[in-house]
């Protein structure tokens, strides 16, 4: 019976020459045929060792005495109606391994073209068709991969946006509750105020300048803005503030030390020893000091002050702070002191200072030694000498 299947089969496949017709065959042998060859796929699938897959395998069997070609003869049969079997086909699907050798699968049929036989019955398992379909819906498995990789990448990506953006909103969230706590906190409340450096300001003065009192919080202080209004204050020179945690601050002052009186618009200010303005003389801050008198055209002689100050209070003129009334500086004089407990002049010349300043030094003090200062009326030293001018004794 298999070596007539095969021949027949051989017999089909030769190209038939026009007008010769081969009878069909027939059911039975065709159905011998299905089960040979599904037992011989079924040993084949147990061997390799394939577990429960589907894989559908379609193949269409040519007939073995097709009929002949469109516009030649027809078979016999067709005058009288009868249905031939020339389209018949064969739908295989891979048997289960635990179909036996011999034994006709469950789920193989046959038939032929539109007779409805052939379709698979198996449930679980996918026809050839339906494969096709879905590649042809949702593309080949390699671009499916590729789908999936990219939406696996973008997922990456929108988590770690997403992580992000929360990171900032919890920093955001700790950042507000730290503010409100260091602001509101008792630990913070200022407790201690050093201040040093003051001298005509008193501590009560300097913290009511600056802005700044016992039992605010350190961090509501603003140290540059406690800076500020101090310098601001005319006898403010210099100013640090330093915030010390958890609840004190340090001050330190530099003021300006006023060494003159001057005369601005009929009213008397205190001014440093470069001749510059500090503050009106008032009864709260009064301090008795020289009058300072400019004439114009000597503004060359003005640094010279300073220099004076400094040597009246290291010694080198033998003459006390306290008893200079006026300091006058002019273009024909150069600096001129009078000294009123004893109504006495001294000038010095500013083209050889450091020179006319030891020579006058040197001069008052042997006057002193030998006690004649009360008979001199004025001492200038200038161009490397000394004058002394005596008064005038009334008879």
């Amino acid at each position: 019976m298999r070596k007539r299947a095969r021949a027949q089969a051989q017999d089909a496949a030769q190209p038939q020459p026009a007008g010769k017709l081969h009878p069909p065959l027939s059911d039975h042998d065709i159905l011998q045929d299905l089960v040979h060859q599904t037992t011989l796929n079924a040993r084949q699938s147990a061997q390799d060792g394939r577990r429960q897959e589907s894989s559908v395998l379609s193949q269409t069997v040519p007939p073995s005495r097709s009929g002949a070609a469109a516009g030649q003869g027809t078979p016999a049969g067709a005058a009288t109606g009868q249905a031939q079997p020339a389209n018949t086909f064969i739908r295989r699907e891979q048997v289960q391994e635990q179909g036996q050798p011999g034994q006709m699968p469950g789920n193989v049929r046959t038939g032929t073209a539109g007779s409805g036989a052939g379709q698979p019955e198996q449930a679980g398992q996918e026809t050839a068709q339906e494969t096709a379909d879905r590649e042809s819906f949702f593309g080949p498995p390699s671009l499916i991969r590729t789908i999936c990789a990219r939406l696996r990448c973008l997922g990456l990506v929108c988590a770690g946006v997403l992580v992000f953006f929360l990171s900032l909103f919890a920093v955001y969230r700790f950042s507000i509750w730290l503010y409100h706590w260091i602001h509101t906190s008792p630990m913070f409340i200022t407790r201690h105020i050093d201040i040093s450096g003051n001298v005509r300001l008193n501590r009560d003065m300097i913290l009511h300048l600056g802005g700044l009192h016992e039992g605010v919080n350190a961090f509501s202080v603003s140290v540059a803005g406690v800076e500020r209004r101090l310098r601001a204050t005319p006898w403010v020179e210099d100013v640090s503030v330093q915030r010390v945690l958890p609840d004190r601050f340090v001050i330190r002052v530099q003021e300006r030390m006023p060494s003159f009186w001057i005369r601005r618009e009929n009213r008397l200010y205190y001014a440093n020893d470069r001749g510059e303005i500090i503050a009106p003389v008032e009864s709260s801050n009064f301090m008795s000091l020289p009058i300072l008198s400019i004439e114009p055209g000597c503004e060359e002689a003005i640094p010279y002050l300073a220099r004076l100050m400094k040597d009246l209070r290291s010694g080198i003129l033998p003459v006390e702070a306290g008893a200079i009334a006026t300091v006058d500086v002019t273009p024909s004089r150069g600096v001129e002191l009078y000294l009123e407990d004893r109504e006495m002049r001294l000038s010095l010349a500013p083209d050889d200072w450091e020179g006319n300043l030891r020579r006058l030094g040197v001069t008052i003090g042997d006057l002193a030694r030998r006690r004649e200062l009360s008979s001199v009326q004025e001492v200038r030293a200038a161009q490397g000498s000394v004058w002394v001018v005596l008064r005038r004794t009334t008879q």
